[in-house]
């Protein structure tokens, strides 16, 4: 009797041992598991946080140099309430030679939105700066206020404008993080 309380005793004993260790082998997989799930998960986070921040400071830098460019355009007006001829021309120099180191900047910032995308924001910057260029083309054909590339230098104009406040709502709709993940 005493032999088959010992074999039972034995018995126990390896039973828990082993339930205890296959329970510790399944706890430790799955506690890696989930550890390997959540790692990744936390770097696509990063990941995506990374690239959302960095469309952010391409398209904040391209908003920027976009409005920079077109406080210089803005001052066609000053050209048109000039009193004299020399005064005119002399301001529309100025505006003209002003406005090409702006259009540097504006196409530097349009690089760098093409590539960080998405798509739809890198094809509308694109857009943005073919109408940047196009838009000081005619500004320097422009030689007093009455060339008549001032019609096409309006057009122009106009169409740089609609393409930046298109370009601001596409940025701002790619930045845009949904309600529910």
């Amino acid at each position: 009797m005493a032999d088959s309380t010992l074999w039972v005793g034995v018995l126990t004993a390896a039973t828990a041992l082993g339930a205890s260790l296959g329970t510790s082998l399944l706890t430790s997989r799955g506690n890696e598991k989930v550890a390997r799930q959540q790692a990744l998960v936390n770097a696509r986070a990063t990941h995506l946080t990374e690239a959302r921040n960095r469309r952010r400071e391409a398209y904040r830098e391209l908003i920027a140099r976009a409005h920079d460019l077109s406080r210089i355009l803005w001052r066609m007006e000053e050209v048109d309430r000039a009193t004299d001829t020399t005064e005119a021309r002399a301001l529309l120099r100025e505006v003209q030679t002003a406005s090409r180191p702006a259009l540097n900047d504006v196409e530097k910032c349009v690089r760098d939105v093409l590539l960080e995308g998405p798509p739809s924001v890198s094809e509308s910057a694109g857009k943005l700066n073919t109408v940047a260029i196009e838009t000081r083309y005619y500004l320097c054909e422009l030689t007093d206020r009455d060339g008549h590339y001032r019609d096409r230098y309006e057009s122009s104009y106009k169409a740089y404008e609609d393409q930046y406040l298109l370009f601001i709502e596409l940025a701002r709709h790619a930045l845009e993080v949904p309600d529910a993940l």
